[in-house]
């Protein structure tokens, strides 16, 4: 079980840099990267099935209150991240794709610190 969730980890991690540096990128190319909201979906997706393995084993005990936190944020990852692609103007993304980017980096804080 450890090695499913450490594989799970690492591909979790690869979508959430995908997801920062996409947004940094975007912010810098005048333009929205394709594959934002994949990323962060991925991201999501990887990081609930974590907690459910983790949650079944016996020796393992979950931070409930964190992973509500950080649920939370992932969500709002994945709003900014479709509300950026969904925009006609990439000048207008810029706010989202900066929110997506921070929230991702808080995301990451999150899960190191706490």
């Amino acid at each position: 079980m450890n090695t499913l969730v450490n594989i799970l980890l690492v591909f979790h991690l690869l979508a959430m840099a995908y997801v920062f540096g996409g947004s940094l990128a975007g912010l810098s190319q005048k333009r929205v990267p394709k594959g934002l909201v994949h990323g962060a979906l991925t991201a999501l997706v990887l990081g609930i099935i974590m907690v459910v393995v983790r949650e079944f084993q016996p020796e393992e005990t979950v931070n409930h209150m964190k992973i509500g936190i950080k649920l939370v944020v992932a969500l709002a990852v994945c709003f900014f991240a479709w509300r950026a692609e969904k925009r006609e103007n990439p000048e207008a993304a810029r706010p989202d794709l900066m929110t997506a980017a921070g929230l991702t980096a808080v995301n990451v804080a999150i899960a190191a610190l706490i």
